[in-house]
């Protein structure tokens, strides 16, 4: 029933299957190039320690005296629970009070748009959304074939049929880089 967005290159390039269907994302789920601010309270001293954390492309985080710890397989309240059990059993802190939010989930547009670079990603963002908080495309824009890298994978897009109906309208998930290419003619 899903309508198929995806090209196939010329001469013979291939395009990773995929979906780009499945934009949602659960706002406490984390992701590769998230922003975590992560509070650590409970700990001797009384010391509150606030920590700004980049997930990296392994999807890992650097934490004090517990090193790499992998976060894209949790939200943001599962992360906060493991990361107070592995201060107790690994006996760092007897009580350790933790918070994880975001501190910013980002996308990327660029190419024919009139303004390019990182947009703030919002629940709900859209493909053609995104373009038009960016300004809208140059006249110049291949609007037929728009190509967005996610999570390794590449997918393209025609925003032309979204603009003509907006069923054909993808979301955008946070992470996304959206390239628009100049047009040939």
């Amino acid at each position: 029933m899903a309508v198929s967005l995806f090209l196939t290159g010329c001469g013979g390039s291939s395009v990773a299957q995929g979906d780009l269907h499945d934009g949602g994302v659960d706002p406490e789920s984390i992701a590769v190039a998230d922003t975590l601010v992560i509070r650590i309270d409970g700990v001797p001293g009384g010391d509150k320690q606030v920590l700004q954390q980049l997930v990296s492309q392994d999807g890992t985080i650097n934490m004090p005296h517990l090193g790499r710890v992998r976060v894209t397989d949790k939200t943001t309240a599962q992360l906060a629970r493991y990361l107070e059990n592995q201060y107790v059993e690994k006996k760092i802190f007897t009580t350790p009070i933790i918070s994880v939010t975001h501190g910013g989930r980002w996308v990327y547009v660029y190419g024919e748009v009139r303004g390019p670079g990182k947009a703030t990603y919002t629940p709900n963002m859209t493909m053609i959304g995104l373009i038009s908080q960016n300004g809208g495309f140059t006249e110049y824009a291949n609007k037929r074939k728009i190509v967005v890298r996610r999570d390794g994978k590449t997918f393209f897009f025609n925003a032309e049929k979204a603009l003509d109906n907006p069923k054909y309208d993808r979301p955008v998930k946070p992470g996304d880089y959206i390239k628009v290419d100049r047009t040939i003619f």
